[in-house]
């Protein structure tokens, strides 16, 4: 997708540049909704693209497999064309996921990162089928990005 998967992944680079910037860690993951055209050389590129740095892992695997993270998520439309702008964000490995929908700048993401816990935070889905890397701070749902325990099967795009 070239809309709105590359506006999230150049905020979310503006943001990862920006901690980094200030000596603060920031894990991302980003995993694909298209396995069949986003192979790992092509994730490599998209992310080359937009100067990721360490600490952003972009993932690709099996449709299957991909399908379950984003109905886990509840971000699964039907088509990989009709999928919604959200971020997943959260504070450390035991803090609740809060889901953002469309297109909050660095700043704002940065700020519901420093903000104390509310009790609004909204959940993933409990199912057996998906869970979260403890490491990542932000995971995005979308044509191109990342979540997952269990990590994605198949091609982890090497950084």
């Amino acid at each position: 997708c070239s809309t709105s998967c590359s506006l999230q992944t150049a905020v979310l680079a503006q943001l990862q540049r920006d901690w980094l910037a200030r000596g603060r860690r920031l894990q991302l993951a980003s995993i694909t909704i298209d396995p069949d055209n986003d192979t790992p050389e092509q994730l490599r590129r998209f992310a080359a693209g937009f100067r990721t740095g360490p600490g952003w892992q972009f993932y690709t695997g099996r449709f299957d497999d991909l399908l379950r993270i984003q109905k886990h998520f509840d971000v699964y439309r039907g088509s990989k064309a009709s999928h919604p702008p959200v971020l997943l964000l959260r504070r450390d490995a035991r803090a609740p996921w809060m889901r953002v929908e469309g297109f909050p700048q660095a700043v704002e993401i940065a700020a519901l990162l420093a903000s104390p816990p509310v009790a609004s935070a909204v959940p993933a889905k409990s199912t057996p089928h998906a869970t979260i890397p403890s490491d990542a701070a932000i995971t995005i749902v979308c044509g191109i990005r990342r979540c997952t325990d269990r990590r994605v099967p198949e091609s982890r795009v090497p950084r």
